[in-house]
């Protein structure tokens, strides 16, 4: 067994301290570095994660909306042919009315978030020109309801019809180029 003089081990004692503070420190200095420079980056990739989640949901509300639009003209004459009110409608054809709701609630998410220029969750390569374009033309028919549909013209809701399309087609060619 070797005997170790006293001096040596207060000198190791001490470098050994000496080394759990600049580990500390260094620890510190890489969570502040961490904080402050990495949070700006978390952020923002969090921020396109919600972005592309939200242009998907629209995406998928405006094949929605397209399909729905189509057959609310039709549902409107069937119910002026049986000569039904809103009410009846959801009694006696409820595949029809959900049809409806549906529609409803979707065109005025939709209008909602169109309207909204600032809105937070559109990207900048989502042109604002066509959103613009867009939510007037789904002024046309708002409150979004079997009147306000169906008493336009075949040339307005086909008009519509194309401007859902083509918003549809923007987004597709946009999510394609910036992804």
């Amino acid at each position: 067994m070797t005997i170790v003089p006293v001096e040596f081990a207060s000198w190791a004692d001490f470098l050994a301290k000496v080394g759990q503070f600049l580990f500390g420190l260094c620890s510190v200095s890489l969570v502040i570095f961490a904080l402050t420079v990495k949070r700006k980056e978390f952020f923002r990739t969090e921020l396109d994660k919600k972005r592309l989640d939200e242009l998907g949901r629209i995406r998928s509300a405006l094949q929605s909306l397209f399909f729905d639009f189509n057959y609310i003209h039709f549902t409107s004459e069937m119910m002026a042919t049986m000569n039904w009110s809103l009410a009846e409608l959801q009694v006696y054809d409820p595949d029809a009315w959900e049809q409806y709701s549906r529609f409803r609630n979707t065109a005025l998410d939709l209008i909602y978030k169109f309207s909204d220029l600032d809105y937070y969750l559109f990207p900048d390569w989502i042109e604002r020109g066509k959103r613009e374009r867009f939510a007037a033309s789904m002024l046309v028919f708002a409150p979004f309801t079997m009147y306000s549909v169906s008493s336009k013209t075949q040339t307005q809701r086909d008009t519509f019809a194309v401007e859902i399309s083509e918003m549809k087609s923007h987004f597709d060619n946009a999510l394609r180029t910036h992804v």
